[in-house]
């Protein structure tokens, strides 16, 4: 999801619900994810380019893909389009 860059990872708690987060160093949510309570099973994964543009973003529910977003970036890093999945 980030290429090769190191993860770094966070749980917190509210009420039945746990959430966890994988962040890159660059401080880009890869992954929440949660357990318990409401949203048990859900998870929202990201994926960026070398100049950190999100480049695709997925809601997912027990390991199944419900949307794909997809963003495509100009020279100069402008976001110029996006298509949903």
């Amino acid at each position: 999801m980030g290429g090769d860059r190191e993860v770094i990872g966070i749980k917190t708690a509210r009420g039945a619900t746990a959430t966890s987060f994988a962040y890159d160093l660059a401080n880009d949510v890869l992954i929440q994810s949660y357990s318990g309570g409401n949203l048990n099973g859900f998870m929202v994964t990201n994926q960026y380019d070398a100049d950190l543009g999100r480049t695709q973003m997925a809601l997912w529910s027990n390991s199944v893909a419900l949307c794909r977003n997809i963003y495509g970036y100009d020279d100069a890093s402008r976001l110029a389009g996006g298509s949903s999945r």
